[in-house]
Order: structure tokens, then C-alpha cells, then sequence
């Protein structure tokens, strides 16, 4: 089945670049539980919380009415999330003018109508316990948009 993305975020130097250093498996493990968390309030349906989740610099990139749009227009062709499967978790490399850690999070999402893969680029800051979504790629099948 050919599959459409969609891409928001600022998946920036800021993740990408430079050796996946920053952290430990800590980070990850953590990370995971912060996308655990995320895709619980998906399947709840609380629009604002889930906006919530994602990190200003997220919004920096992307409108917020206009994302919340989109994850609005993704529910009504698939139908509610039902389960998840993180597929892969690891550590993204960063960027010394914004310290923190980061950690790319590979999901096999299921919803009522159909089947998607989606990632999430998640960021905490040095200092700081908080997870952000700062990327958040879905790809969707294609029939999903008819």
C-alpha cells in the first residue's frame, strides 16, 4: 500500500546533527514513556492536552490551529486510535547551542479504520525532566484520504 507523509516540526540541526551522544539509555527509556504518554491522550480524544505535548519550537514551524487541523482531519478518515506499538526508540544527536537530550521514537499506530507509521522527535531540555515534541511525522495510506 503506498503511503503519504506528513511532516511538521522543527526536526532542526538542533536533533540531527552530530554524533548521537547526549543522554544515556536512561534518556531513552524515558523518552518512551513520554510517547507512551502522548498517544494515551490521542486515544482519549483531549485536543488541547495533546497540543500541549508538543514544544514551542514545534510551533515555531508549524501553525497551531492548522496542526490541530490536521491530527483533527487524520481522526476522521482513520477513526479513533486504538493501540500502538513503539517499533523503535533511539537517541538523536544534538546541538551544543541548545543543550538537552533527544530521542527519535518509531511508532506502528492502529486506528478503527486503518494503519499508519508515525515518528516522533522528542527534546528535553538540559535541566529539565519535561519531554517536548519538537517533530512528528504520520504516514498515512493513501486511501485514506477517499
Amino acid at each position: 500500500m503506498a503511503m503519504r507523509d506528513i511532516q511538521c516540526g522543527a526536526v532542526i540541526a538542533l536533533l540531527l546533527v552530530g554524533a548521537a551522544g547526549c543522554g544515556g539509555s536512561g534518556d531513552v527509556d524515558d523518552a518512551r514513556a513520554a510517547a507512551d504518554s502522548f498517544m494515551t491522550l490521542r486515544r482519549q480524544g483531549d485536543a488541547e492536552a495533546v497540543l500541549g505535548r508538543y514544544s514551542p519550537i514545534f510551533f515555531e514551524e508549524q501553525n497551531r490551529a492548522d496542526w490541530r487541523a490536521t491530527l483533527a482531519s487524520h481522526r476522521d478518515r482513520l477513526g479513533a486510535l486504538r493501540e500502538w506499538t513503539i517499533t523503535k526508540a533511539v537517541r538523536a544527536g544534538a546541538d551544543d547551542a541548545v543543550p538537552g537530550a533527544s530521542v527519535a521514537i518509531h511508532l506502528t499506530c492502529r486506528y478503527e479504520r486503518g494503519q499508519t507509521t508515525e515518528m516522533l522527535i522528542l527534546f528535553r531540555p538540559e535541566h529539565s525532566r519535561t519531554w517536548e515534541i519538537v517533530g512528528h511525522t504520520i504516514s498515512l495510506p493513501v486511501d485514506a484520504d477517499r
